[in-house]
């Protein structure tokens, strides 16, 4: 993961050579000619019309031309702005239609079977009619646009190496993608900041802003520390400052590596005389060149409420042999100011110290893990400083070792140490956050760390991957900004539990210093639950992106706890759908005292999560879709069907069942098609997008093809006009299409002389016909209209007949009235000529009251 390889380098470029033209020379040209070349003529359009891409040596109408070209062995022309020209060869139409656009048709290069005598030919035909300019033309030199002006710019090694070019951050080519942002804040919780140096500050305070001075309890952070002690901290603010943000490309002195921000100066030693002391113990301190820990958590605290993004500390402390836990309750205030810091989302860098001559002695903060960046020094020659300390805190390293930078009083020099590897640090992640503000990535602080982590250069003399000596490389700003730049871009995503087997512990150790609100010691009965799982991304990606954990975020821990319970998971098998993920939970019942403790570690399996954060290449096509339009069209109609968003840069390709015809649309986001048919039936229609990383075919979308609603409907029960029915009598009606079902999306039903019971809106219903009196005709009629979706209604399809007594069953039904229980039975059955039938068997009974409306429905079989 910590090795990238970047197939495609993009780096803005100056010309600083002019072309070399060669026009209508009057002798033979003596330029020797290489391989490595091009010969480029402009024509004008009565020799190329440039509608195609090649042209053709026969096809050219001058014919000293094509003797010309033919004697040298020329092959074809080619268009030299190919973009013009679409996947046939064929001109495209151009946006902006002005004469100077035509005349680009002209320019083609000339190709060769041999260019050995290129020169020759351009000699000869610069002097042919129609050739506006002949020349060679060679690859050339190029030059980075962004290389400061500043005169000690040479002199700083670590943005630019040119000796040993692997030992620098690769500063020039970072500055190409991003040179940092005005709004982009990076305290300096140091000793001061000299903010009236001209090349930090231009005199009003709009690079070195307004600050703090936790050390004397003011508001004027200024370096003013005496310097003639050793140790003092005198200038070491002013250090840091110009290698995070000196005010680059004006000329003076030194580049900073962001060339636009601003330096929070927050000073947090005391100003005291260097030969005032105060007895610790047994120990006398200085305090010009010591801070207390409450006075740099006051420091880190100012930082935090007043908007910085990062916070550099290049300051550390022994822990003196204890362990974490110890030094979290020794310097409570330090602890939570740094905790809380990172809980609000900031960045904090620390120097790991230069103590590793001497035992190399566990630092603060830097051992503080999780929530710092720690940082090594290498040298010019890439390899690890002999004075930096180490550890498996390390997180990275970078450049530290004779780092030329700006001294208070408006100086320069150079200065060593692990304090001026961390600002470098500082600085891109300064660059970094730009970065993703420009492209509108909400990076959290663990973003940035595991950035610097992935993007550094591994120096393999000191272990491949992570090693304690270099932690994981020293940084590359330009392998740490390409990460983010395009076509890139950055998903965060959250999944929360999981599948899970369970292990039963007799005793379990915790080190987590009171996270997961657990204290470290032994714990009796604990069961420990493996979760495991696959995460699917929101949007594949073209190929694997670089998957990581956001700790902050995350509720999950290891198995061994080898991190001091800080969140933890294992991320396996990352494709370009998504990944494997491993992490554990533990429920804990008793302490070694064997006091109930009953808690989850870290939370309870469904509360799990893992938050993590996904870069790389998207496939743009597979954010396109899905396929939008009717899902009934009628036989002999057409529809449109569309795909909404359909992704800039990508192209799509329709299909459609052979039951369908094409009208229009193929190669754009709407796509109509006709329906020839005039009988039922189901047709589809499909849509392939591509992107530059390939194909993603959507979900088919189905269509049913439907007999046009003019077609004549029969009504089931109702098949005739002049039919009989029966007084005060049940009947079922049904719309019956030319192929039933109808499958139509809304039906309408009216009835005359009856009622309808129940059906309304569907395509059956049940009709109560009305009372028939004797001697008067009641006239019955039911009429049914429908329709697919939004289109027009079908036209009423009617039926018209008469309701009359006596016709249909006759029942008995006692006892009448009746309280709980009755009986039927049917003695007669008529049928529509008064004639008697055998009795039917009643298949259903229905209760109704006198307003028409069913109390209650019991079917019967047999």
């Amino acid at each position: 993961m910590k090795k990238l390889i970047f197939t495609s380098l993009l780096i803005v470029i100056c010309l600083f050579l002019p072309f070399n033209y060669y026009t209508k020379p009057a002798t033979k040209s003596s330029v020797k000619v290489q391989e490595n070349i091009r010969v480029i003529a402009h024509f004008n359009e009565s020799l190329v019309e440039g509608n195609t891409i090649t042209t053709q040596v026969r096809n050219i109408p001058s014919g000293s031309i094509r003797i010309l070209f033919d004697h040298f062995k020329v092959l074809e022309l080619k268009a030299v702005f190919l973009n013009r020209y679409n996947e046939n060869g064929i001109l495209k139409p151009v946006l902006h239609n002005f004469p100077q656009n035509e005349t680009l048709k002209g320019w083609q290069e000339i190709i060769m079977e041999d260019h050995s005598r290129a020169a020759d030919l351009i000699g000869l035909l610069s002097n042919e009619a129609g050739v506006q300019y002949a020349h060679i033309e060679r690859p050339l030199p190029f030059k980075p646009c962004i290389v400061p002006n500043d005169p000690m710019y040479p002199l700083q090694w670590h943005l630019n190496n040119p000796s040993n070019s692997l030992a620098d951050i690769r500063a020039e080519q970072a500055w190409n993608i991003n040179k940092g942002r005005n709004d982009v804040i990076i305290a300096v919780c140091d000793g001061g900041v000299d903010y009236n140096h001209t090349d930090l500050d231009p005199g009003n305070r709009s690079r070195i802003i307004a600050g703090y001075d936790s050390g004397d309890d003011d508001y004027d952070p200024l370096d003013n520390l005496p310097n003639w002690t050793e140790g003092s901290y005198a200038g070491h603010g002013t250090n840091i400052a110009g290698i995070i943000g000196a005010i680059t490309n004006n000329n003076s002195r030194v580049s900073g590596i962001m060339w636009n921000c601003k330096i929070m100066p927050v000073k947090m030693v005391g100003s005291g005389g260097v030969t005032v002391t105060y007895p610790f113990g047994s120990t006398n301190w200085d305090f010009s060149t010591t801070a207390f820990p409450s006075d740099v958590a006051d420091a880190i605290d100012y930082a935090v409420n007043n908007g910085a993004h990062v916070i550099n500390l290049s300051y550390a402390f022994a822990g003196m042999g204890w362990p974490i836990n110890d030094v979290i309750l020794r310097v409570p205030l330090l602890y939570s100011a740094i905790s809380n810091a990172y809980n609000q989302n900031v960045v904090v860098v620390v120097a790991m110290g230069n103590e590793y001559n001497q035992g190399n002695p566990t630092n603060y903060p830097a051992a503080f893990a999780r929530e710092v960046i720690a940082v090594g020094n290498t040298n010019n020659s890439l390899q690890r400083s002999p004075s930096s300390s180490t550890g498996p805190h390390i997180d990275v390293s970078a450049p530290g070792t004779g780092i030329y930078t700006t001294d208070r009083s408006g100086g320069t020099g150079f200065h060593s140490g692990t304090s001026m590897a961390a600002p470098i640090v500082s600085g891109v992640a300064g660059l970094i956050i730009s970065q993703g503000l420009d492209r509108s990535f909400n990076l959290t602080n663990d973003d940035i760390r595991h950035i610097l982590e992935i993007s550094a250069d591994d120096i393999e003399e000191y272990g491949i991957g992570f090693d304690e000596m270099t932690g994981y490389g020293k940084i590359n700003a330009y392998r740490a900004l390409a990460l983010l730049d395009e076509p890139n871009k950055l998903y965060h995503g959250l999944s929360y539990g999981g599948n899970t087997s369970k292990t039963s512990l007799s005793k379990w150790i915790y080190t987590g210093g009171g996270r997961w609100g657990l204290a470290s010691g032994m714990y009796l009965n604990v069961d420990r639950y493996t979760v495991t799982k696959r995460v699917s991304f929101e949007v594949p990606f073209c190929l694997p992106p670089t998957v990581w954990m956001r700790e902050r975020q995350s509720a999950c821990i290891s198995a061994a706890n080898p991190n001091n319970g800080f969140p933890w998971a294992l991320i396996t098998n990352v494709t370009e759908t998504g990944f494997n993920v491993t992490y554990y939970a533990y429920y804990v019942r008793y302490n070694s005292a064997g006091q109930t403790i009953n808690k989850w570690v870290s939370s309870e399996i469904n509360s799990t999560r893992i938050a993590y954060t996904a870069i790389g290449e998207p496939n743009i096509a597979a954010t396109a879709g899905p396929i939008s339009g009717p899902s009934h069209i009628y036989a002999t109609s057409s529809a449109t069907f569309t795909i909404n968003g359909l992704p800039q840069g990508s192209s799509i390709a329709w299909d459609k069942s052979p039951n369908l015809s094409y009208l229009s649309g193929q190669g754009t986001a709407s796509y109509t098609v006709w329906a020839p048919n005039t009988s039922n039936g189901v047709a589809w229609i499909n849509a392939v997008i591509t992107g530059p990383c390939g194909a993603v075919t959507l979900p088919r979308k189905e269509i049913v093809i439907l007999g046009s609603p003019g077609q004549p409907l029969d009504i089931a029960g109702f098949p005739s006009n002049g039919m009989q029915f029966g007084s005060n009598s049940f009947y079922e009606f049904r719309v019956i299409c030319q192929t039933f079902p109808c499958m139509y999306e809304q039906v309408e039903w009216l009835v005359g002389g009856g009622t309808i019971i129940e059906g309304q809106g569907t395509e059956t219903i049940t009709v109560l016909t009305g009372n028939a009196v004797p001697g008067i005709t009641l006239y019955f009629d039911v009429s049914v209209r429908g329709r697919y979706a939004e289109s027009d209604w079908s036209p009423w399809l009617w039926r018209t007949g008469y309701v009359v007594d006596g016709i249909g069953p006759l029942y008995v039904i006692y006892p009448n009235p009746a309280s709980s229980q009755i009986t039927i039975s049917q003695i007669f059955n008529y049928n529509a000529l008064g004639q008697a039938q055998q009795p039917k068997p009643i298949t259903t009974i229905r209760l109704v009251d006198q307003m028409g409306v069913t109390m209650m429905t019991q079917n019967f079989q047999g």
